[in-house]
């Protein structure tokens, strides 16, 4: 799993011009994996299989992917549906919990 450093506005500012540099995001990711991997934590694609395990419904926001580029085969497998902001809100409405990630 490569984690995304162009336009995304939460990394850190080194982070965001290592995007910029040619192997950057491999790079990136890699520093994540062993960022994971020191702290003894799940990893993000074994927290996204229990989470699915658990019953857990992912969706990707259209808005978030057309900005930064994201192609519907870009995404995990596990992810259910590319839906906006409005139709997300119906669904989350009725929810017992909801992450807006």
């Amino acid at each position: 799993m490569e984690v995304s450093i162009a336009g995304n506005p939460g990394m850190p500012t080194m982070a965001k011009v290592a995007g910029v540099v040619p192997f950057g995001t491999k790079m990136v990711s890699s520093m994540f994996k062993t960022q994971f991997a020191k702290s003894q934590v799940m990893s993000i694609r074994d927290f996204v299989r229990e989470s699915k395990e658990l019953g857990v419904h992912m969706v990707a926001c259209q808005m978030s992917m057309d900005v930064l580029g994201v192609k519907r085969e870009d995404l995990v497998p596990e992810i259910e549906d590319v839906v906006g902001a409005a139709t997300f809100l119906d669904f989350a409405r009725d929810a017992k919990v909801s992450l807006f990630i």
